[in-house]
């Protein structure tokens, strides 16, 4: 087992990076895998915070990891598409809505594929509209670019109330989607003890890195004006830390540091 005063987390042209002042973090055969866990004697509430914290930092890494970074067979960049799927009927039940929104899934790949194959990767939550019923929110990464008379056919594929799908342009424009429809509901106490949000499989995930070595070796090579962000912060686990966050650019990764 390793410990580091060190976290580097990179999700696309996001680079996040922690120095611990008070408290190592440990890494390697033998770490504590977290302190808040089923069984833990820590309050309900702060499971429950910590839960909610933890989700909204994944979904924003996870889009932030994928947008802009998926292409077509000619190498062109999709730009990623903001999906809305209400319900007519004031369905409430997650489990039966979650099966429709599944479906629908099912039935979107083989509209844009012609084949029962699965290549679309997505990142989706739920909200509860004030009546109660519930809808979707997705954002789409690779959604190839639909003609308006097909697009009028795939409302047609959804079929359960209103549908209204648009690009989105730029980074200004994906950070206010995350934090006006993507945070909105997900500390509903509904989700309480069940994921949060949906995704696809094999997305193009956030790395950790945890060897200081490596972590100033990145470091060093970012500009000195991708720096976006640099605070003094504290948690009740690892006490006082400085965060730096550094951002490349839309579209780019690490790899264009290398290049």
């Amino acid at each position: 087992m390793r410990r580091t005063y060190q976290k580097l987390i990179i999700s696309g042209p996001i680079f996040e990076w922690f120095t611990f002042h008070d408290k190592p973090i440990f890494y390697g055969q033998g770490r504590n895998k977290g302190s808040l866990r089923i069984g833990s004697k820590e309050p309900t509430e702060k499971i429950a915070d910590t839960s909610i914290y933890r989700a909204k930092s994944q979904i924003r890494r996870l889009i932030s990891a994928n947008a802009w970074q998926w292409g077509n067979d000619d190498n062109r960049i999709y730009l990623p598409m903001f999906l809305t799927l209400t319900f007519k009927e004031n369905i409430q039940d997650l489990n039966i809505t979650h099966k429709i929104f599944m479906k629908y899934i099912q039935r979107l790949n083989y509209f844009v594929n012609n084949k029962k194959i699965t290549t679309l990767k997505y990142v989706a939550v739920t909200e509860f509209q004030k009546r109660g019923a519930i809808h979707y929110h997705i954002i789409f990464f690779n959604l190839p670019y639909i003609e308006r008379m097909r697009l009028l056919k795939l409302n047609k594929v959804w079929g359960f109330g209103f549908y209204n799908l648009e690009p989105v342009y730029n980074e200004k424009k994906m950070s206010n989607y995350i934090s006006k429809y993507m945070y909105k509901n997900i500390n509903n106490k509904v989700f309480f003890g069940r994921k949060k949000y949906l995704s696809s499989r094999r997305l193009k995930k956030l790395n950790v890195v945890l060897d200081e070595i490596h972590i100033g070796k990145i470091i060093s090579l970012l500009p000195p004006e991708s720096k976006k962000m640099d605070e003094e912060r504290k948690s009740e686990y690892t006490g006082n830390y400085n965060y730096k966050l550094f951002n490349l650019g839309q579209g780019k990764t690490i790899y264009n540091l290398l290049t």
